[in-house]
Protein backbone atom coordinates (compact mmCIF):
# COMPACT_ATOMS: atom_id res chain seq x y z
CA UNK A 1 0.00 0.00 0.00
CA UNK A 2 2.41 2.37 0.83
CA UNK A 3 4.64 1.75 -2.81
CA UNK A 4 1.10 2.35 -4.42
CA UNK A 5 0.96 5.77 -2.60
CA UNK A 6 4.02 7.03 -2.17
CA UNK A 7 6.64 5.18 -4.69
CA UNK A 8 7.94 7.21 -7.28
CA UNK A 9 6.80 5.78 -10.33
CA UNK A 10 3.11 6.59 -9.36
CA UNK A 11 4.03 9.74 -8.38
CA UNK A 12 3.01 12.94 -10.72
CA UNK A 13 6.10 14.14 -12.53
CA UNK A 14 8.47 11.72 -11.12
CA UNK A 15 10.47 10.02 -13.49
CA UNK A 16 11.98 6.44 -13.72
CA UNK A 17 15.18 5.62 -11.57
CA UNK A 18 16.05 2.66 -9.77
CA UNK A 19 15.20 3.70 -6.84
CA UNK A 20 18.52 2.54 -5.51
CA UNK A 21 20.60 6.02 -5.70
CA UNK A 22 22.02 5.90 -2.09
CA UNK A 23 22.97 2.56 -2.46
CA UNK A 24 25.11 3.11 -5.13
CA UNK A 25 27.04 5.65 -3.23
CA UNK A 26 27.29 3.94 -0.51
CA UNK A 27 28.61 0.78 -2.60
CA UNK A 28 30.82 3.04 -4.29
CA UNK A 29 32.36 4.78 -0.74
CA UNK A 30 32.71 1.18 0.52
CA UNK A 31 35.84 0.60 -1.50
CA UNK A 32 37.27 2.71 1.11
CA UNK A 33 36.88 0.60 4.20
CA UNK A 34 39.85 -2.02 3.28
CA UNK A 35 42.26 0.59 2.55
CA UNK A 36 41.21 2.91 5.55
CA UNK A 37 40.64 0.69 8.01
CA UNK A 38 43.72 1.52 9.88
CA UNK A 39 43.84 5.26 9.33
CA UNK A 40 42.88 8.05 12.20
CA UNK A 41 39.47 9.24 12.07
CA UNK A 42 40.70 12.38 10.57
CA UNK A 43 42.25 10.62 7.69
CA UNK A 44 39.55 8.46 7.11
CA UNK A 45 36.89 11.30 7.22
CA UNK A 46 39.15 13.05 4.54
CA UNK A 47 39.62 10.15 2.28
CA UNK A 48 35.87 9.61 2.52
CA UNK A 49 35.35 13.64 1.49
CA UNK A 50 37.60 12.92 -1.22
CA UNK A 51 35.67 10.48 -2.57
CA UNK A 52 32.71 11.73 -2.29
CA UNK A 53 33.69 14.61 -4.25
CA UNK A 54 35.01 12.82 -6.81
CA UNK A 55 31.82 10.79 -7.46
CA UNK A 56 30.08 14.37 -7.36
CA UNK A 57 32.09 15.65 -9.79
CA UNK A 58 31.73 12.30 -12.34
CA UNK A 59 28.09 12.65 -12.57
CA UNK A 60 28.02 16.35 -12.93
CA UNK A 61 30.70 15.99 -15.54
CA UNK A 62 28.04 12.86 -17.40
CA UNK A 63 24.66 14.62 -16.39
CA UNK A 64 23.78 15.78 -20.02
CA UNK A 65 24.75 12.33 -21.58
CA UNK A 66 22.64 10.38 -18.33
CA UNK A 67 19.07 13.12 -18.98
CA UNK A 68 19.61 12.47 -22.86
CA UNK A 69 19.56 8.87 -22.58
CA UNK A 70 17.04 8.94 -19.84
CA UNK A 71 14.73 11.24 -21.98
CA UNK A 72 15.41 8.96 -25.18
CA UNK A 73 14.21 6.05 -22.73
CA UNK A 74 11.42 7.58 -21.52
CA UNK A 75 9.79 8.68 -24.64
CA UNK A 76 9.92 5.06 -25.68
CA UNK A 77 8.92 4.07 -22.66
CA UNK A 78 5.80 6.14 -23.07
CA UNK A 79 5.13 4.70 -26.59
CA UNK A 80 5.44 0.69 -25.23
CA UNK A 81 2.60 1.79 -22.96
CA UNK A 82 0.57 4.14 -24.97
CA UNK A 83 0.51 0.94 -27.27
CA UNK A 84 0.10 -1.48 -24.64
CA UNK A 85 -2.91 -0.04 -22.90
CA UNK A 86 -4.30 0.57 -26.23
CA UNK A 87 -4.40 -3.31 -27.05
CA UNK A 88 -5.40 -4.41 -23.62
CA UNK A 89 -8.49 -1.59 -23.63
CA UNK A 90 -8.95 -3.22 -27.10
CA UNK A 91 -8.99 -6.64 -25.81
CA UNK A 92 -11.02 -6.09 -23.02
CA UNK A 93 -13.67 -4.28 -24.58
CA UNK A 94 -13.15 -1.51 -22.45
CA UNK A 95 -12.96 2.37 -22.53
CA UNK A 96 -10.09 3.92 -20.97
CA UNK A 97 -12.45 5.95 -18.53
CA UNK A 98 -13.17 2.85 -16.92
CA UNK A 99 -9.01 2.26 -17.10
CA UNK A 100 -8.91 5.45 -14.79
CA UNK A 101 -11.94 4.82 -12.87
CA UNK A 102 -9.62 1.94 -11.85
CA UNK A 103 -7.01 3.61 -11.17
CA UNK A 104 -8.62 6.13 -9.15
CA UNK A 105 -10.48 3.36 -6.80
CA UNK A 106 -6.44 1.34 -6.58
CA UNK A 107 -5.23 4.88 -5.48
CA UNK A 108 -8.49 5.55 -3.02
CA UNK A 109 -7.90 1.94 -1.62
CA UNK A 110 -4.11 2.49 -0.86
CA UNK A 111 -4.65 5.68 0.85
CA UNK A 112 -7.76 4.18 2.92
CA UNK A 113 -5.38 1.15 3.64
CA UNK A 114 -2.47 3.32 4.91
CA UNK A 115 -4.49 5.32 6.65
CA UNK A 116 -5.88 2.09 8.73
CA UNK A 117 -2.80 0.87 9.49
CA UNK A 118 -1.17 4.56 10.66
CA UNK A 119 -4.49 4.85 13.29
CA UNK A 120 -3.51 1.92 14.85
Amino acid sequence: MCELQWGGRNQDGAGATIGEEVEQVNSFLSRAAICSKYMSKAVRTDMLTIQAIGWNKRKVEKLDLTLAKRYIKTVQRISEASADLGKLTQDLSIQEDMVQQWVSDVKEWAAGTLKLKMDK
